[in-house]
């Protein structure tokens, strides 16, 4: 009996893990990419900052450069372990998929022909 995904309008259908797990490649690498733009800007600013505060600030902001290299190292990571699955094992992601409260991030963790289709409207707010 095949493992089946409730997808988030009902339908299911198999789900390969080695896909599941390119699909968390992806998100991990995209997450990579925004943290390193967000380290760029950080960086910006504090060459703006007085040379007091800016020590202060170094120090704790080298733990966005931590961020970015592990997140690009556990993508490294889910890409191998998605070449190594088994191309018969399966899993259902649903239940998972369905705690993920920002609603495109979820679908694009159900569905590969979503990954593309993110307009970058996603569920945040700006103030």
């Amino acid at each position: 009996m095949k493992n089946a995904v409730k997808r988030m309008n009902g339908a299911s259908e198999a789900v390969s893990v080695a896909g599941i797990l390119g699909r968390l490649e992806s998100e991990l690498t995209n997450l990579a990419r925004l943290a390193d733009q967000l380290q760029e800007a950080i960086g910006e600013l504090i060459a703006q900052a007085p040379p007091a505060p800016r020590h202060s600030f170094l120090s704790k902001v080298q733990n966005l450069d931590l961020l970015v290299q592990s997140l690009h190292g556990i993508a490294t990571y889910l890409s191998i372990l998605s070449r190594a699955v088994p191309a018969g094992w399966t899993l259902d992601p649903g239940a998972a998929a369905s705690a993920v409260k920002l609603s495109n991030l979820a679908q694009r963790l159900l569905d590969d022909a979503a990954r593309g289709a993110d307009d970058g409207q996603g569920d945040c707010v700006l103030f």
